[in-house]
């Protein structure tokens, strides 16, 4: 076995160049990694020519090669053991703190996830929204004609199978356990719409129902295709492995393949185990819960252990048989029921409302959108609620409020960081099957076509749930269907079948939550065989079986109050109320639920294993076996040590590690828009750069740049003005910059220190620091400008702002070594960057 990083590209000049069909003079030896990660009996990669801006990429990815067996019969293993050690490490410890300290492990992320609300909702509420505008850039200019390969490059798969594996894998178990639950929950729990009692009724279910396609709509997929663009920008078009580190390369260049981009490549793995996890958890409970309804299975965490089994089972076997014989076929069938399902459902609920309410919600969709993916419930957040608001005088009527203040938090912020968790391993996995396609087709493919099925999905279903719920409270008098749920204690006096209402309600006086209980029960029990043993024990017979929907369900099942039903039971109520064919949907339900996950947990395998081996397009079978043993052993560790906590604790958790994430994706915009400016000559790709990197004191193991980074924390103003002499700057605007960032940078130190006395100087001084930041990325600009750099003035003044000293460092190489390096143009290399 061995570990062995790869640095042996040199730059390509005409006078050293190899022919595309012949190995480079100084070619890796065979026992070494390829350079892209191919299998040793594999032809090297020559998409894009694995150059970049004139240069060869230099992989120096850590790889261990281990090969074992006979002659024979052997195999093999190959995998970067950083990225793959610590993400094994993190998991594993992860799950044991959360069942060793079970009690406290959710508490403990519940506070931090908290804190991380109050602070960065607004983050999370913005970046989609830039997201979506970058990609609207992208598709709408040139750029979206960039095809992901080399220009002559053809699809591998067929349109519909490309767009069907794409959106069953990305969708995962959400049609079905929120396509129902999703807009009953907004219509009649408490938040900011429910909270207007003037809202007519049917506004109010018009509004949850655009809320929930909010979630599920544009904004919710361009995470996904932030990342499956990028991914196969640099890999498939530049050659380059197809990693997440990898994204980055055009703004961090080689220093993708060290340590820092490994973490990128290890909080990955992190974030893709734990919201597939999730997503395992709440699939299988709602599978057992199909079961239960159509095969009278009770609810266990033995069943959910051997779903768990059958679902990872399914997973490997697509893994083992490959994409054209298990995760294709599997996505096709899984689209053809979902399809089926969703057909029947329009023609039993009644087409013509649907078709209404189809026309309509694209209409409250298309005008509510800018206000939705701008809102951030600050008035909630704010701590002024309903109680001080009746102190002033406020008049609240109908039981209004001001809506609750952790809504965003349980819902919009919960689900964009859910779908953030799912964007390495779906991204990578889009990227993956969209080769030979152009920009424009994928963001079509895995943007707007996706959002226009879920779209549909939720008008059908959320919308028939709706009007399953308005029915049945509009006829409650006749119904008696209600949703009260009686604390089992309060039935600890029932002993015997009662004579009449008027006996049982003497008992307990009028109190509305058992007086709708008898009213419901007493005719069923008086006909009924109800032993006394089962009278004597009623509290908790009636607290541990299904019974205890029986009052919100009609006893011909035409009709039900699905706001009382539990969220795992809400979609298989509705198919009950749909006729004699609810037994056939339940059961097409129950396979096409698996299907879904199985097909999401196989692209989740994939990504897992692709991370791990630096790319590596074909890594071996064993692997990916271990990742798929390792996803579902994470899954019933917490599900059979701490069973719901232990799955709320891993959503919490998704929501923590998804704001790192949410910021890559951010700068990984930034890369893909630089990376495709350089490809289509907006951006000379030959241009200077920097010596150092404002990412090399921190990236490169180089003592020398960290002592000198660390005295920059105290010596960057005096750079400032030296690089300012030195770029000839000084009789201009640049000595002001230079005095002015001296200044705002010591009364930023200074105000830190009074802070001790005076309270509130703190903000003195961070204004102060942003005046520095700001003075410091002027500098920054001019000298870019003086050396033909090409940047931007709002990345100057995000890095002054973040990573000030090692900007510094940056500057201080331009005064003692004259500061950049220019990279040799390849002059046989065609415009479109192809050879």
């Amino acid at each position: 076995m061995s570990a062995t990083p790869r640095s042996n590209a040199v730059p390509i000049t005409p006078g050293n160049a190899a022919p595309n069909n012949a190995a480079p003079s100084n070619a890796a030896p065979s026992n070494a990694a390829p350079s892209n990660a191919v299998p040793s009996n594999a032809a090297p990669s020559n998409e894009g020519g694995n150059t970049w801006r004139g240069a060869l990429i230099k992989d120096d990815s850590l790889w261990v090669r281990w090969r074992f067996g006979t002659e024979h019969h052997s195999a093999e293993l190959r995998f970067n053991p950083g990225v793959t050690f610590f993400s094994v490490i993190l998991s594993a410890g992860f799950v044991l703190w959360c069942i060793i300290a079970r009690d406290t492990a959710g508490d403990t992320l519940n506070d931090v996830s908290e804190w991380l609300g109050d602070r960065f909702d607004w983050f999370h509420i913005a970046s989609h929204t830039v997201w979506l505008v970058v990609i609207a850039g992208v598709y709408c200019t040139r750029f979206g004609g960039v095809r992901l390969g080399r220009s002559n490059s053809k699809p591998e798969l067929t349109d519909s199978s490309w767009f069907v594996m794409m959106f069953v894998c990305g969708v995962g178990i959400g049609l079905f356990y929120y396509g129902v639950a999703e807009p009953v929950y907004h219509y009649t729990q408490t938040n900011r719409l429910t909270a207007n009692g003037y809202s007519p009724d049917m506004e109010l279910a018009q509004e949850a129902l655009t809320t929930s396609l909010y979630h599920w709509g544009l904004h919710a997929w361009c995470g996904y295709v932030v990342v499956a663009v990028t991914v196969g920008f640099v890999g498939h078009k530049k050659g380059l492995p197809l990693t997440i580190k990898s994204c980055f390369y055009p703004l961090l260049g080689d220093r993708v393949f060290g340590w820092f981009g490994d973490g990128i490549d290890t909080l990955s793995v992190v974030v893709t185990l734990c919201g597939m996890a999730n997503t395992l958890g709440l699939g299988v409970q709602q599978i057992n819960a199909g079961l239960e309804e159509v095969m009278g299975i009770g609810v266990s965490t033995q069943i959910q252990f051997f779903l768990i089994l059958g679902v990872m089972g399914l997973a490997i076997f697509s893994v083992v048989t490959g994409i054209e014989k298990g995760v294709r076929r599997f996505s096709e069938l899984a689209f053809t029921l979902s399809s089926a399902l969703l057909l029947i459902t329009i023609l039993l609920e009644g087409p013509w409302f649907l078709l209404d309410l189809l026309v309509q919600s694209l209409g409250y969709y298309i005008t509510s959108l800018p206000r939705l993916s701008l809102t951030t419930d600050a008035w909630e957040n704010s701590g002024v609620g309903s109680e001080e608001g009746a102190a002033r005088g406020r008049v609240y009527t109908d039981g209004a409020t001001d809506g609750p203040a952790d809504w965003l938090d349980k819902w919009t912020v919960f689900y964009w960081s859910w779908w953030v968790t799912w964007a390495p391993f779906v991204g990578v996995f889009m990227a993956r099957i969209s080769k030979g396609r152009t920009i424009r087709e994928v963001i079509n493919a895995a943007l707007i076509a996706p959002s226009v099925t879920c779209f549909l999905w939720f008008t059908v279903f959320g919308g028939a749930g709706l009007q399953t719920e308005r029915t049945a409270a509009a006829a409650i008098n006749s119904t008696h269907l209600y949703c009260c749920l009686p604390d089992p204690e309060e039935l600890s006096w029932v002993t015997s079948k009662p004579d009449d209402e008027s006996e049982w309600k003497s008992e307990v006086g009028e109190g509305e939550c058992l007086t709708q209980f008898i009213t419901k029960w007493v005719d069923d029990w008086r006909d009924s065989d109800v032993t006394d043993a089962t009278l004597a024990n009623f509290g908790t017979f009636y607290n541990v079986t299904t019974n205890r929907y029986k009052m919100a369900i009609s006893d011909d099942k035409s009709t039900a109050r699905l706001s009382c039903i539990d969220l795992n039971y809400m979609w298989f109520t509705l198919t009950d109320t749909l006729g004699p064919l609810r037994w056939i949907l339940n059961i097409v339900s129950i396979a096409t639920i698996v299907l879904y996950i199985a097909t999401s947990v196989y692209s989740a395998i994939i990504t897992l294993d692709t991370l791990t081996a630096n790319g590596d397009k074909s890594p071996p079978r064993v692997q990916r076996i271990f990742w798929g043993c390792l996803l579902g052993g994470v899954c019933v560790a917490l599900l059979v040590s701490g069973g719901e906590d232990s799955l709320k604790a891993v959503q919490t958790a998704c929501m923590i590690t998804a704001l790192p994430y949410t910021v890559l994706l951010t700068v990984m915009c930034l890369s893909l828009w630089r990376g495709l400016s350089m490809e289509l000559g907006a951006v000379d790709p030959y241009g200077g750069d920097f010596k150092v990197s404002v990412l090399d004191p921190i990236a490169s193991w180089r003592p020398t740049l960290w002592c000198l980074t660390l005295k920059n924390l105290f010596l960057t103003p005096y750079i400032m003005y030296r690089v300012v002499q030195k770029i000839g700057a000084a009789k201009s605007h640049g000595f002001l910059f230079s005095v002015a960032g001296f200044v705002l940078w010591g009364s930023w130190i200074a105000l830190l220190i009074v802070n001790i006395l005076v309270e509130g100087a703190w903000a003195a001084a961070w204004v102060s620091f942003l005046g520095f930041a700001g003075c410091l990325a002027a500098v920054r600009g001019m000298v870019r400008d003086y050396l033909g750099i090409h940047g931007s003035k709002f990345e100057d003044f995000l890095v002054a702002l973040l990573l000030y000293p090692c900007v510094g460092t940056q500057l201080q190489t331009v005064v003692e070594k004259g500061g950049q390096s220019t990279l040799v143009p390849l002059p046989y290399r065609t415009k479109d960057g192809n050879k």
